[in-house]
């Protein structure tokens, strides 16, 4: 029976195909392939065998046997939904599926399966894997009944489906397993037509959809477009979601349509450039990991039968590998012998290919020993596999995924998990309890004396043994050694820099035209900002960059593609809580953090949140279960928003880089479209390797974070945030009026106060008050006397207060009175300046 734990394998994804050189029928289109079986009447030489007309939809996963049901039927008993995309050929003839399993909490699998025959016993034969060389085309069908449709290049047999309802007039094909095998797909049939790619919303479907249109141009396609998706629709959109209410004013047939023309040798340029480092695990294994004598497994591979198919033959080399590195490749070599398919050397090609995988994964040697058990069980045999080595081997393998760590001063466990959503790798805390609940597989001890062992669950077992990856801390050291005690959260840079400075130009040239406006202080400034998050790991900028501008000027794109080279260290919101609320131990490992649609904080607390999130060394943290706990900040942010007042920004405050954002296609929504697909196109065709190739070498050793430029948007959030303080605001006002103290209050026969040139002007407190309660409550502020009192002379010359004084009142009697002397205008503006920061008064006022 098929257990939840063989499947947990797949956390780590392990690529699929060959990992020998096809051979030269395997390279043929796909109907010469289908004919040469119909010829031959085998599977040899590179033929592929149709299914039998009678299985159809769901009755080809009734007809499975053998592992391939075992794994199917453990896939629906965890709670997948299995649905079957058939490919057909010209004829119409079933030549492959694609296996979609679905599961209530968003997880999928895919599976390729094909169909080989029958076996000299009669059973029919299927495999979960694909064919050596090309893979077919879903829709070839469609492709041969209208010769004369366009054609529709998507990625996914959903969003094939998806896009044939939505788009009639064309004929939609894709490809099997995703976008790692578009360089498989046979294009030959796309010859001769016209494609447009919709690719997923995401760099990975974007270079898929690329290449795609790469090779069909050069098996003679006429022409070729790309759909640049808007960024409204959201990241890894396809046509099989619906549209979000952001990108509701987008219609999708007008997208299609106005697809942007592209030419085979603009895309062989674009998909050129290093591969992302992404997809590195912070646990997993290195080759030579296991810990379980190799006399001890070898037993569990005898087991099997070396002529085993070739898609299992090569899983099992992957997993001896892994297991035992180069010192495992006698024993697999001497197992392989025993088999008729044997070729000499093809083990020791196979152990040198695997040798310069950056990154290798496998299945987990206990999954071969797991097989060796079932197939003892089923066939009878008298042989065992030693229990001690399944023990060793399944402790091996929670180690590949799990770790004990201290937390918060709590033990807590942490589970490293695939997540096909988002393509990385991500981390899980648990506690004990939780992990024993998930892993209540039971494992066989040795027993002693003679006598069978006892059984434990997995998941107490891992727990309970000294054999268990466990760590000290977790602590975010980038770019730093954490010592082997210590598990660093670092993954690294998602890309490998490159000296190519025009590889990034499109980018470069947003930043300085659109961004900075064109002024070079503010486009040295925010180069010399991303230089610097860079090259100094292990500091904050102690600057946020705050990018202001209406909808569709590219205000985000700078934060998203910056983000980019930082990997999964690179965080987006638009919730301010994300940031600012009790729980925040995702910023642990943030280096890159994204505000969207960002407000100025309401109340001085989450004001000072924030700062302190730009400017401190130390951050604090807390999570559930595991407590409160201080880190080094090494956050780089970065606010983008279309809202008026974004910053509390003070006129001396020194942490933020506001900027207007513009751009001369806001207006056109497609020259936007096509402006920012462009620009998207370069930096995911090298383009980020240049720019950290080129912010790595750029010289900031002098440079100063603070030595903001006082652009307009920065003077805007000044101003907005003088609302916070009411006695400043008022105040300011007066004083860019530059003519009238006070202006009379609610009594016409109160007495109007003028700005002085050169002297003093003597006021009533009590008028002052009237004003300043009157100018408050004209603007929705909260006033209080008493904090003006206090609040106003902070902003005047030094000696400012109050004093009592004779004034004549309207019926020409002296009284006394506490009265204000306000010096001359341009002596209160002074002080004014350099009491907030903020001067700029336009025409100059007061009495001549």
């Amino acid at each position: 029976m098929f257990d939840d734990d063989d499947f947990d394998e797949d956390n780590v994804p392990i690529p699929v195909g060959p990992d020998t050189t096809p051979g030269e029928n395997d390279l043929l289109p796909i109907a010469q392939r289908v004919a040469l079986r119909i010829a031959q009447g085998n599977v040899a030489n590179g033929a592929i065998v149709p299914f039998p007309p009678e299985l159809l939809g769901r009755a080809i996963l009734d007809a499975l046997t053998g592992d391939e049901r075992r794994k199917h039927e453990g896939l629906i008993a965890q709670g997948f939904a299995p649905t079957p995309f058939e490919y057909l050929d010209a004829e119409g003839r079933v030549i492959f599926v694609s296996v979609r399993y679905d599961h209530s909490t968003e997880r999928k699998v895919i599976l390729p399966l094909r169909y080989s025959g029958r076996s000299a016993a009669g059973p029919r034969m299927f495999w979960f894997n694909l064919p050596k060389g090309t893979t077919p085309l879903f829709g070839a069908d469609q492709l041969a009944a209208r010769p004369d449709a366009p054609v529709l290049v998507v990625e996914g047999e959903k969003t094939a489906q998806a896009a044939a309802t939505l788009f009639p007039d064309y004929a939609v094909v894709t490809w099997p397993s995703g976008a790692g095998n578009v360089g498989r797909a046979d294009v030959s049939l796309l010859a001769g037509r016209a494609l447009a790619a919709w690719p997923d919303n995401d760099m990975p479907g974007r270079k898929a959809a690329r290449t795609m249109l790469a090779r069909a141009l050069g098996a003679g396609a006429v022409s070729a477009a790309f759909v640049d998706v808007p960024e409204e629709f959201g990241e890894g959109w396809d046509l099989a979601d619906p549209v979000p209410e952001a990108g509701t004013g987008y219609d999708v047939a007008h997208l299609l349509r106005t697809a942007r023309a592209v030419t085979q040798s603009e895309l062989a340029f674009q998909n050129r450039g290093a591969d992302a480092l992404a997809g590195r695990r912070l646990l997993g294994h290195q080759p030579g990991y296991s810990k379980v004598p190799i006399e001890a497994a070898e037993s569990a591979l005898s087991i099997n039968d070396p002529d085993i198919a070739g898609g299992m033959w090569r899983r099992i080399a992957r997993c001896w590998y892994h297991a035992y590195g180069a010192a495992g490749l006698a024993t697999f070599d001497a197992w392989s012998q025993r088999g008729d398919k044997y070729r000499a050397d093809e083990p020791a090609q196979l152990w040198a290919k695997f040798a310069e995988q950056k990154g290798f994964v496998a299945s987990p040697l206990a999954w071969l020993l797991r097989m060796a058990r079932r197939q003892i069980e089923e066939r009878q045999l008298n042989l065992k596999v030693d229990p001690e080595a399944v023990v060793l081997a399944e402790i091996d393998a929670m180690n590949a995924d799990h770790a004990v760590v201290m937390r918060g001063g709590k033990t807590l466990v942490v589970r490293e998990e695939f997540d096909p959503r988002f393509d990385r790798f991500g981390l899980i805390y648990m506690r004990k309890a939780d992990l024993i609940d998930k892993h209540v597989r039971r494992v066989q001890l040795p027993g002693e004396d003679g006598k069978p062992g006892k059984f434990q669950p997995l998941g107490k077992l891992w727990f309970e043994t000294a054999r268990r990856r466990e760590y000290d801390s977790v602590i975010f050291l980038p770019g730093g050694n954490a010592g082997l005690r210590n598990l660093n959260l670092w993954r690294g840079f998602a890309v490998e820099p490159a000296d190519n400075p025009a590889g990034w130009s499109k980018l470069k040239d947003h930043i300085r035209d659109n961004i900075a406006g064109g002024d070079e202080q503010s486009s040295t400034y925010i180069m010399n900002w991303l230089a610097f998050a860079v090259q100094h790991l292990d500091q904050p900028v102690r600057t946020a960059l705050v990018l202001i501008g209406a909808k569709g000027t590219g205000k985000s794109i700078l934060s998203v593609l910056f983000g980019y080279i930082f990997g999964d260290h690179h965080y987006t919101t638009a919730h301010p809580q994300d940031v600012l609320g009790k729980f925040n131990a995702h910023l642990e490992y943030v280096m890159t953090l994204g505000l969207e649609e960002a407000v100025a904080p309401d109340g001085r607390v989450n004001d000072g949140v924030f700062k302190h999130l730009i400017n401190s060394d130390v951050l604090r943290l807390e999570e559930k279960f595991a407590g409160v706990w201080k880190i080094p900040n090494h956050l780089r942010i970065m606010l983008t928003s279309n809202n008026e007042h974004v910053v509390r920004a003070d006129g001396h405050d020194r942490r933020y880089a506001v900027f207007s954002v513009t751009h001369p296609h806001v207006g056109d929504p497609d020259a936007r479209r096509r402006y920012f697909g462009e620009l998207v196109e370069q930096m995911e065709s090298g383009g980020y390797e240049a720019m950290l190739g080129e912010l790595l070498a750029r010289d900031v050793s002098k440079w100063n974070p603070e030595a903001i430029p006082e652009t307009e948007a920065l003077k805007q959030q000044k101003l907005l945030t003088l609302t916070n303080d009411p006695v400043k605001s008022w105040l300011h006002e007066r004083l860019m009026d530059g003519t009238q103290i006070i202006y009379g209050g609610q009594d016409p026969g109160e007495q109007v106060y003028r700005w002085s040139e050169h002297g003093v002007t003597t006021v009533p407190v009590r008028s002052v008050l009237n004003d300043f309660v009157d100018y408050a409550a004209r603007n929705g502020l909260r006033a209080s006397e008493r904090k003006f009192s206090m609040g106003l002379p902070r902003y005047m010359p030094a000696g400012f207060t109050s004093r009592v004084a004779k004034i004549v009142d309207g019926d020409l009697t002296a009284s006394s009175h506490r009265v204000y002397d306000f010096p001359a205008l341009a002596d209160a503006r002074a002080a004014f300046a350099k009491a907030t920061g903020l001067d700029g008064w336009g025409d100059e006022g007061g009495e001549t």
